[in-house]
């Protein structure tokens, strides 16, 4: 019988492991980059397995957060400073809808130049250019063993 604990205890360890190894590797994993994605819908790759992204929607950005608000949204704003000019900040909101699977869809997607000493300019429609998973959903069996080691 003690063969057997061992055993069981030494396969628990094993698939703990790979559960961790895989959580890891899912973490700031490019899932799509490419031409400005403004509209209509995209297959994101894996895009199921976060909780957390980050979407950038200029090059030279260091880009904005996403939150998962529910099992089909994706949501957050950021801002940034001197992408359009010399004293001007941007803000931009984001939102990713996932239809079935690991299509995607941009629902929401505004930004606005702030111009320090004159008035704002009319908002605009917002891009991507790049789509990173940043934070992954933990995995059952990950989350069962912390339940016990928490005990």
């Amino acid at each position: 019988m003690e063969e057997k604990k061992i055993f069981n205890l030494f396969y628990e360890d094993r698939v703990t492991l790979r559960a961790v190894l895989d959580y890891f590797s899912l973490k700031n994993k490019v899932l799509w980059e490419g031409d400005k994605w403004q509209s209509g819908t995209k297959v994101i790759l894996g895009i199921n397995d976060y909780k957390t992204l980050m979407v950038y929607p200029w090059p030279a950005y260091n880009g904005i957060e996403l939150e998962r608000t529910n099992d089909t949204t994706f949501a957050g704003e950021g801002m940034v400073a001197n992408i359009s000019a010399d004293q001007v900040h941007t803000s931009v909101g984001v939102v990713i809808k996932i239809m079935e699977g690991d299509v995607a869809s941009f629902t929401y997607r505004v930004y606005m130049h702030h111009n320090g000493g004159a008035n704002h300019n009319t908002y605009g429609t917002a891009w991507l250019q790049k789509i990173v998973g940043r934070e992954p959903l933990l995995p059952a069996v990950l989350q069962k063993s912390l339940v016990t080691l928490l005990k």
